[in-house]
């Protein structure tokens, strides 16, 4: 079905922006896609280089972050991403207009997601999951993220920008502002449980906050299944963020540990110390 993005856009007589970045389309490997809406408008961005060359060099595929075989997917409880940057980002980009969408919608209520995508074979869906241990349905119901999110990224790309001009550029970040008068392009149709294609998986976060990632996976002889994003143990959460340059940015990182955790590992650190100092006195 990836391939149905490259079509789809394609026969709307504009280059899509939203591809799977010089990998041959059969292969299903899409680059992410990131969705904020609320208040009538919505926002779409493809993650389609800056932010990930450090690590990946041109492109911010799904197979760039998950293995692409059977075997990896169906073995631990939770899913180890494949490059593991020593502080722990994998991704940290300013959302371009993103200013100009929130001057729109404002920013009460906004909600986000992202989704990088493969519906041949087995379909997998690395996204944002509120809760991401589980079963994810039956594959009928399943297999209707893959068509919704193919609709969507093959809609959207033919309004899509890049540097205020129509992008063609497979490796370039593209972005769009829609409404619903824009049908299947408008982001909100992808909103919460993936455009209600699975009851009960919330892919959404909040403008400001944090989201787990997960990797949902399923076949017509696989039960779908959600398994936990992790490195070296440590959940891997999209989050959105207004930095110190005075934008907002979009980070895909392991979780930063909670302020009362950093309190228990100092006063662990000092009874450590504590003990070694009585040691060294008798």
């Amino acid at each position: 079905m990836i391939a149905a993005v490259v079509a789809m856009a394609a026969s709307a007589g504009a280059s899509a922006a939203i591809q799977n970045a010089g990998v041959p389309a059969a292969n299903g490997n899409s680059e992410g896609v990131f969705t904020a809406y609320g208040n009538g408008f919505a926002y779409t961005f493809d993650l389609a280089q800056a932010g990930f060359d450090s690590l990946f060099g041109t492109n911010t595929l799904l197979n760039n972050l998950v293995t692409n075989t059977n075997a990896n997917l169906t073995g631990p409880a939770t899913i180890e991403v494949l490059q593991k940057p020593a502080n722990g980002i994998i991704y940290d980009l300013a959302l371009p207009s993103f200013s100009d969408f929130l001057g729109q919608a404002g920013t009460a209520g906004i909600q986000f997601n992202l989704t990088f995508g493969d519906s041949v074979g087995t379909d997998r869906w690395l996204t944002t999951l509120q809760s991401p241990v589980g079963s994810a349905g039956p594959f009928a119901n399943f297999d209707d993220i893959g068509a919704k999110f193919n609709t969507y990224a093959a809609s959207v790309s033919t309004k899509m920008t890049s540097n205020g001009t129509a992008t063609s550029a497979v490796a370039t970040d593209g972005w769009a502002i829609t409404t619903a008068a824009d049908g299947d392009a408008y982001g909100a149709l992808y909103g919460n449980n993936f455009g209600g294609s699975v009851a009960g998986l919330d892919n959404t976060g909040e403008l400001g906050g944090a989201v787990n990632m997960a990797v949902l996976y399923g076949s017509t002889t696989i039960a779908p299944t959600a398994k936990a994003f992790t490195q070296d143990g440590q959940q891997i959460q999209a989050r959105t963020y207004l930095a110190d340059d005075g934008l907002w940015h979009l980070q895909i990182a392991a979780a930063v540990p909670e302020p009362e955790t950093y309190a228990m590992l100092l006063a662990g650190l000092g009874l450590v110390g504590a003990i070694a100092r009585r040691r060294r006195a008798a």
